[in-house]
């Protein structure tokens, strides 16, 4: 789930980052078909902190590094 978190709020070279309200709209309407829905409850039971970290890796690929650029939704 994690995995699938970041590459929804990563940009890519086929489209821009979704969001974190928008990610996380997908993952919940794809419960019980693409995930598995106790692990898709778990992950809404951590939204707030899976918020955080999204906010935290977004604001860290906005900061000016010799790294490729990683926008965030």
């Amino acid at each position: 789930m994690i995995d699938t978190l970041d590459a929804m709020t990563s940009d890519r070279p086929y489209r821009r980052a979704l969001d974190f309200d928008a990610a996380r709209a997908e993952i919940a309407r794809m419960s019980g078909t693409q995930f598995d829905p106790v692990a898709v409850e778990a992950f809404l039971a951590e939204e707030d902190t899976l918020r955080d970290m999204v906010a935290v890796k977004c604001a860290l690929a906005a900061a000016p590094s010799a790294y490729e650029p990683n926008s965030c939704g």
